[in-house]
């Protein structure tokens, strides 16, 4: 279900959003625990690239040295020039950290990721 504070308007100034995925297309419910996400071009009102990636990022959760994973998926995210993170569910360091690197958090995403990115796009 797409969150409601996500509207058109916050959507089109990010030109690249990053959802995290599981393996049938749901949104993942933790960006820090997934596995794949994709990264969605966006012009205006219509996604026009979709790349799904292995990130790894359940593998490397709780596991890495202290201080490692978090610096792992900003460095990702900074690669991508990701400027909006599409989510379920994003841990309090990275709703912190992310805007002050002007990546906006959109979380409280649950379903399909596609139709989440598209509802987005054509709520008002």
């Amino acid at each position: 279900m797409p969150n409601p504070s996500l509207t058109i308007g916050s959507i089109m100034n990010a030109q690249t959003v990053c959802i995290p995925l599981n393996a049938d297309g749901t949104i993942h419910d933790r960006l820090g625990h997934a596995n794949s996400v994709a990264i969605c071009q966006v012009d205006g009102d219509t996604v026009t690239d979709w790349t799904e990636m292995v990130v790894g990022w359940d593998t490397t959760y709780g596991v890495d040295v202290l201080g490692v994973h978090h610096p792992r998926v900003i460095r990702f995210l900074q690669d991508h020039q990701v400027n909006a993170v599409v989510a379920d569910n994003v841990c309090d360091i990275m709703k912190t950290t992310l805007p002050t690197l002007g990546v906006t958090v959109h979380a409280g995403f649950s379903g399909e990721a596609r139709q989440v990115v598209a509802a987005a796009m054509i709520a008002a």
